[in-house]
């Protein structure tokens, strides 16, 4: 997705083999990310598939001279809306699927929310 930095999606170094096994990435620092009912613009209840929002400095301030498809693609609150599927784990973060809140998912990949550092 164009509209977030490539520094929105990684994996650490020092992560355990287990969890870089995983398809998925953890949001860096100062991303947030959420998981909406698309109908109702309010956070989806665990294990409820809703669209991923994306707010932060990562994440594009709009389209190049397109004021119309910006104000569609952004809540008035400033969240990104990537019209991506994800569901909110068990833990609170959110996870993303295939597909696109726009048709059906077909596979599952993670996406889990930000975690602090270790420390040296």
């Amino acid at each position: 997705m164009t509209e977030l930095n490539a520094l929105s999606m990684l994996h650490d170094l020092d992560e355990s083999d287990e969890s870089r096994a995983l398809p998925g990435v953890w949001a860096p620092e100062g991303l947030e990310v959420r998981v909406v009912d698309p109908a109702t613009g309010e956070d989806a209840p665990v294990g409820h598939e809703g669209e991923l929002w994306f707010r932060g400095p990562l994440v594009t301030r709009g389209y190049y001279k397109k004021p119309e498809e910006t104000a569609k693609a952004f809540s008035a609150d400033g969240w990104f809306k990537s019209g991506d599927l994800g569901v909110r784990d068990a833990e609170g973060g959110p996870s993303s699927r295939a597909g696109s809140a726009r048709c059906c998912a077909s596979a599952t990949s993670w996406w889990r929310r930000p975690r602090s550092k270790p420390s040296s």
